[in-house]
């Protein structure tokens, strides 16, 4: 739901979602738990177990509407939301301290659940994975598809 974004989310959505404009996020683990909390929200009940992740990843194709609402811009914006949660932690660069590596632990985790969660969505939804010309019947004939016009 929208009310669940984090505010960084907001202040891209306002600039009109530019590519190579990023939010500042100068704390990693401070945008990453609301978007852990926008994240879940987005999720089926039954796989929210407690605060973190993993979360349930039992295969039920039924439950996705909440994920489905956005339809491809909405998976859009969880990909790159959660990239800025890596490219943030990048930014804190070889820090070998437990918090930077506690922090990589939890959004390698992050990754791995949304990957699973678009696997479930491509099961769930399979018109989502015919691609766009895929419905189009091949011209096996040779001959043009158009009609020709006799004026």
């Amino acid at each position: 739901p929208r009310k669940c974004r984090p505010h960084e989310v907001l202040w891209w959505n306002k600039r009109g979602k530019p590519a190579k404009t990023l939010p500042p996020i100068s704390q990693p683990k401070v945008y990453m738990d609301p978007w852990l909390v926008w994240w879940k929200s987005l999720q089926p009940s039954y796989r929210i177990k407690g605060d973190g992740v993993p979360m349930d990843r039992a295969e039920k194709h039924d439950e996705w509407d909440q994920l489905l609402v956005g339809g491809v811009n909405g998976v859009y914006i969880i990909i790159i939301t959660l990239s800025w949660i890596l490219r943030s932690i990048q930014n804190l660069g070889d820090s070998g301290d437990s918090i930077a590596k506690k922090l990589r632990d939890e959004a390698q985790e992050l990754v791995v659940d949304v990957s699973w969660v678009l696997d479930q969505l491509k099961v769930a939804t399979p018109q989502l994975n015919e691609s766009p010309g895929s419905k189009c019947q091949s011209n096996t004939t040779g001959r043009p598809r158009k009609r020709a016009r006799h004026d």
